[in-house]
C-alpha cells in the first residue's frame, strides 16, 4: 500500500512523502516500511519482501 503523506503533516510546506506500507492477512497487522521521497505526479511502489528491496515511480 502506499500513500501521500505531509513531512509535516499540515500541508506541503516541508514536502510530502510516499509512504510505503505492507499488510499481513493473517495477523491483520499493517507495518510502515518506509517513506520515499515523492518525485512523481502519481506514487506508485511495489515491495518485494523476499529481496528486502522498493520499486518506485520517480521523475
Amino acid at each position: 500500500m502506499t500513500y501521500t503523506q505531509y513531512v509535516n503533516g499540515k500541508n506541503a510546506d516541508q514536502g510530502m512523502v510516499m509512504r510505503v506500507m505492507t499488510y499481513d492477512l493473517s495477523s491483520k497487522k499493517m507495518t510502515k516500511l518506509a517513506d520515499v521521497p515523492y518525485t512523481s505526479q502519481y506514487p506508485l511502489s511495489v515491495v518485494s519482501l523476499p529481496d528486502h528491496k522498493i520499486y518506485y515511480s520517480a521523475d
